[in-house]
């Protein structure tokens, strides 16, 4: 791992936190990609950067560079992960992989046929209180899981002068509470459980229909400003409740007073649990709590926390894909 270089695409917050994650890790990030020149140079500056690319196609061709994370809104990723996986990059690309399953399979497809490592930051996986909740289910503490439920509830588009690119479905996709969050959720009851996901069914909400559009740019989590803006009609998915094949789920990013809350709960078959004490919860910073009733067959877990206290799990998340890349 210490012999690969990086470069990272997309510098809004969640690129930054990729530079981060990269650089405690003690991988070089050789350089990075903006949406535009002044915007890239700027950050490459204040990142203390060597390298501020002009294109993907200058970025695809760099030899010294061996993976590119790509954090740039979602209708980029198909195109610039394609390019970047067919000039010999191993890529990780910010969730979701692509606008549509055709695009998502083309760049499987394409992975496989370049024998380059590929992955989405599904970060949450690496909470420690969700480490714990899984080898708990993984010991048989709660027999075999027959039921999962739970949400993963936010506010930060709660009032109509929030703004952000997802709202727009060109850029974002035509879903978004599900997209966004509520897939994070199905990806970590399918890890913990050791169950996938085969049939859907959806209630899918829009509770803010007209929003104020800021004239000008907004970053991610950005305050409202109190500036021109336009009303737009918004036609995306405030909220969602899904229904599946032994679990149900329900994502908001409306739900006032919860910045960031995610909620799971597990119900296994009561002849296969095993009766062990409860195992002390490895959680940091009260970011939450995973318990497990002796004898029972439910295992609860909640996290909580801030944006701020992400960089660990990305860290613990890209160190696991650069170990894939390098055979361990």
């Amino acid at each position: 791992m210490e012999d690969l270089r990086a470069a990272v695409i997309g510098l809004g917050f969640v690129g930054r936190a990729h530079v981060e994650a990269l650089r405690r890790l003690g991988v070089p990030v050789r350089g990075v990609l903006g949406s535009a020149p002044d915007r890239t140079q700027d950050a490459a500056q204040s990142l203390r950067l060597g390298q501020a690319y002009n294109s993907i196609d200058e970025l695809a061709n760099d030899t010294s560079v061996d993976v590119v994370h790509i954090c740039t809104p979602n209708h980029l990723h198909h195109d610039q992960a394609n390019i970047l996986l067919n000039t010999g990059k191993h890529v990780m690309c910010e969730k979701p992989l692509a606008m549509n399953t055709k695009e998502s399979a083309a760049l499987v497809q394409t992975a496989r046929q370049q024998r380059r490592v590929s992955g989405v930051t599904y970060n949450l996986r690496y909470y420690p209180l969700c480490q714990e909740a899984r080898a708990m289910v993984e010991r048989g503490l709660i027999g075999e899981p027959r039921l999962v439920h739970g949400s993963f509830l936010q506010d930060w588009l709660f009032y109509p002068t929030d703004w952000n690119w997802r709202l727009e479905p060109h850029l974002g996709g035509e879903l978004r509470a599900v997209s966004d969050i509520g897939t994070h959720w199905l990806d970590l009851m399918m890890w913990i459980t050791g169950c996938k996901v085969t049939e859907v069914c959806a209630d899918l909400a829009t509770v803010i229909p007209i929003r104020h559009r800021p004239r000008g740019r907004v970053e991610t989590f950005q305050q409202p400003s109190a500036g021109n803006f336009d009303e737009v009609k918004i036609n995306t998915d405030d909220y969602d409740g899904l229904a599946g094949q032994r679990r149900a789920q329900g994502a908001s990013v409306v739900r006032g007073g919860w910045f960031r809350g995610l909620a799971g709960l597990a119900f296994g078959r009561a002849e296969h649990a095993v009766d062990r004490p409860p195992q002390p919860a490895q959680s940091e910073d009260d970011e939450g709590s995973c318990a497990h009733e002796p004898g029972s067959t439910r295992l609860r877990g909640v996290s909580g926390g801030t944006h701020r206290r992400l960089s660990r799990h990305f860290r613990a998340i890209v160190q696991r894909f650069l170990r894939l890349h390098c055979g361990g």
